[in-house]
């Protein structure tokens, strides 16, 4: 490691176990520490002592990132911005993560869900290096997802989950409504009368959506908005059965 390099904490809060790690701007680990999650005083302490035991070794941390279960409070403006909100899993609820962090470490510490947090590194690091847009899907203690559009602004450009969602819309609209229908335009792929139809649906629809949208709180509109992409991908698994199916009876005919 030069002299240079920045060291960061990372910390994967889950509700089955916690995951610590130290690294760098490289992307290259030099610690990492997996537990079980247990009660948050005996947890938290665990975290807190991971990052001092190796504060020695490697050096002061330039800031820390936390991917957490959930519901988590993300509104910076709020006083319980960094607390885990109302959880089922038992004794969490109300939990500050993001104050022992900063208290203990004197550094800016990041927050998100874990999912989101997931995706933003898939983007970053993963299989999303070389795409605009992904979506992220996880399956474990619980159901998640993550769009990296909208918390890429949300992070990066400190939107609200309103203003990025909306905001999501325009962006898309040119690259879709100028590059690719010119394109399927000239090659008399486009069915002129139910484009028309369904674009009126999808304006009303999108009007429509909007109206309950735009009135909800913050964390109604993620839980709403995650809710869409479970629903979305259900859809997409069961008619992916049929395919899978007739795929396999095919490769035992020719067989």
């Amino acid at each position: 490691m030069t002299r240079e390099s920045r060291l960061f904490g990372a910390v994967e809060a889950g509700g089955t176990k916690f995951v610590c790690a130290i690294g760098d701007e490289s992307g290259r680990l030099h610690a990492e520490w997996r537990f079980p999650t247990t009660d948050p005083v005996s947890t938290l302490t665990a975290v807190r002592d991971f990052f001092s035991e190796h504060r020695g070794s490697h050096g002061a941390l330039s800031a820390i990132g936390v991917g957490s279960f959930g519901p988590v409070i993300l509104d910076q403006q709020s006083a319980k911005y960094g607390f885990i909100g109302k959880t089922p899993k038992a004794g969490w609820s109300h939990v500050d993560v993001v104050g022992m962090l900063a208290r203990e470490f004197s550094c800016p510490v990041g927050f998100d869900t874990d999912v989101n947090a997931a995706a933003l590194a898939e983007h970053r690091w993963g299989a999303g290096r070389d795409i605009a847009h992904l979506v992220y899907l996880t399956v474990g203690t619980g159901i998640g997802g993550g769009i990296v559009l909208v918390p890429a602004m949300v992070h990066l450009l400190h939107m609200d989950q309103h203003l990025a969602q909306g905001t999501s819309l325009f962006i898309l609209l040119p690259p879709i409504g100028l590059g690719a229908l010119r394109q399927y335009w000239k090659a008399g792929n486009v069915d002129l009368r139910a484009g028309i139809l369904c674009a009126v649906g999808m304006i009303l629809g999108a009007y429509v959506g909007s109206k309950f949208a735009v009135p909800m709180s913050t964390q109604k509109l993620k839980g709403s908005f995650g809710g869409f992409l479970i629903f979305s991908a259900v859809l997409l698994w069961h008619k992916a059965k049929p395919a899978a199916a007739a795929s396999g009876e095919t490769k035992a005919g020719g067989v």
